[in-house]
């Protein structure tokens, strides 16, 4: 069964996505863009009552434009502080059970899409290879090279999605195909995509590619989005 808040999603795979659009990850409000209004065939335009906003609405950004990726070469790797590593091919990380939640991603840009998210529970995939005690974060890494992180616990109390659908459809390219990240709750540059490897570690300190640059590790909405500047004296300075 799923967890409380999350809908067990059909087993069916979802359908696959329409030709990749030229939006899809960063700009301004998806629901004030006109191409927001454009849903590709397949995609569904609410849920439970909730009006979504398309896939082809969602901005896109990312560190170096979508990477191109083979379905038949993909695999998802699972490893660090577990007992069991994973290395899956794209049909078994899509056999394990769906689980599907509608959820707003809020970007640091100032615009928000809310969209249906489907794919599998990140917990039971931590929770098939066998994280060993001390692990304290998930890290996850992009093809592209771009990384974040969440904390364990957070990770299992939200129940997190790796989502390998949105509103119904496969992802698109640009969106994320074939898993990103639903990371609820966070800002934007938590939900990873393009997602090919996730290591469990003690390290609660990850700094990803914005971390690094001062982004807050925990990413949590409603907190400040930025490390707090350590003092001058801190810095070296007089």
């Amino acid at each position: 069964a799923a967890p409380p808040g999350v809908a067990a999603a059909p087993a069916a795979a979802p359908a696959p996505a329409a030709a990749p659009s030229d939006a899809t990850s960063g700009a301004t409000s998806g629901a004030t863009r006109p191409e927001a209004l454009t849903f590709a065939p397949g995609e569904v335009t609410e849920y439970q009552g909730q009006r979504l906003d398309a896939a082809a609405g969602i901005p896109e950004v990312s560190i170096m434009g979508p990477p191109g990726v083979g379905r038949a070469s993909y695999r998802l790797v699972v490893d660090g502080l577990v007992r069991e590593p994973l290395s899956l091919t794209l049909a078994e990380a899509l056999g394990f059970p769906r689980a599907e939640k509608v959820i707003t991603l809020h970007c640091v840009e100032g615009w928000t899409a809310t969209a249906l998210w489907g794919g599998l529970l990140l917990e039971d995939l931590i929770d098939r290879a066998g994280a060993f005690p001390e692990a304290t974060t998930v890290i996850f890494e992009a093809i592209d090279g771009y990384s974040s992180s969440v904390p364990l616990a957070d990770l299992r109390s939200r129940h997190l999605i790796l989502a390998s659908s949105i509103n119904g459809i496969e992802l698109p390219p640009e969106r994320g195909f074939p898993f990103q990240v639903a990371a609820e709750a966070k800002w934007g540059y938590k939900w990873v995509k393009w997602v090919k490897r996730i290591t469990l570690s003690a390290e609660a300190d990850y700094k990803g590619w914005w971390e690094r640059t001062g982004y807050s590790i925990t990413g949590d909405l409603g907190e400040s989005r930025r490390e707090p500047s350590p003092p001058p004296a801190a810095r070296g300075q007089n």
